[in-house]
């Protein structure tokens, strides 16, 4: 399978990584390419109109123009330079296009998503749960979930002709690339799948502890989610930094936790 992975400017030190995750983890049979992200002044060559700021519609042009390029005589991957691979990574990938290719007319598969929705979350832990124990993956249907990311998707040529027909008719960019996608798929232009418990996750951010702003917590909180429902993850290595956002919660927050954890433990069996 084909990959490519858009690298950005202001996160080239990313790519080495993405390169030897790959390098170490992928078969024989995939590829990856890397395709420099466009600037922001590209946005304003273009004269590309909208209330995005200039860096979120150069990202989404350099989805676009991925697309537009990529050969489609076969589904491919798209990475974003803040991906990471796991052990599992590749064979559930493998194994999940197989399965779709069996009959399911499909367009878009995500291998992992950012839900910021708390009850589907609460209910995907406990069926993660379920599956790790099974040693299974399910493939789910986003449609309706408030859910976000366009860091890992493999895209049937079907919807490579969905997707840059949809982006033709915009006119003005006002939603990140990933709303747009979700958009689509919300109104049935697309059909789209993804991989549960996740196949790839997002690579750690910086700062992850310490002063940050509230806005800047939340999207640690949700990165830190991804990654512990990743199918390769490792709760261990994130307790330090869970540690670091309890010390944040006010104390009833704190106490429905300690609930809602004794809920989610194997032991809770209510009648």
């Amino acid at each position: 399978m084909n990959c490519y992975c858009i690298s950005f400017e202001h996160s080239a030190e990313l790519w080495p990584l993405v390169k030897a995750d790959f390098a170490r983890l992928a078969p024989s049979t995939w590829a990856l390419e890397r395709i420099l992200a466009l600037g922001a002044r590209e946005t304003q060559r273009r004269r590309i109109s909208g209330a995005l700021d200039p860096k979120e519609k150069a990202r989404f042009l350099s989805h676009i123009d991925l697309l537009s390029e990529a050969p489609v005589d076969a589904p491919f991957a798209i990475f974003e330079d803040d991906v990471l691979l796991g052990a599992n990574s590749c064979l559930t990938i493998d194994n999940s296009i197989s399965y779709l290719n069996r009959g399911f007319e499909w367009d878009v598969l995500y291998l992992d998503l950012c839900m910021s929705q708390i009850g589907p979350m609460a209910d995907m832990a406990v069926l993660r749960r379920q599956l790790m124990s099974a040693g299974r993956t399910r493939l789910l249907d986003p449609k309706g979930t408030n859910f976000s990311s366009a860091t890992a998707y493999i895209v049937h040529p079907r919807g490579v002709s969905k997707i840059l027909a949809a982006s033709r008719e915009q006119t003005d960019f006002d939603v990140p690339y990933d709303l747009f996608l979700r958009n689509l798929i919300n109104a049935g232009q697309l059909n789209a799948r993804y991989i549960f418990p996740f196949a790839t996750s997002q690579r750690e951010k910086p700062n992850a502890t310490g002063d940050v702003s509230d806005e800047a917590r939340a999207e640690i909180v949700l990165s830190i989610y991804r990654r512990m429902a990743w199918r390769d993850s490792s709760v261990e290595q994130l307790l330090p930094q869970l540690a670091e956002i309890s010390k944040h919660l006010d104390v009833e927050s704190k106490a429905f936790a300690i609930l809602w954890a004794a809920m989610a433990d194997p032991s809770f069996k209510p009648r």
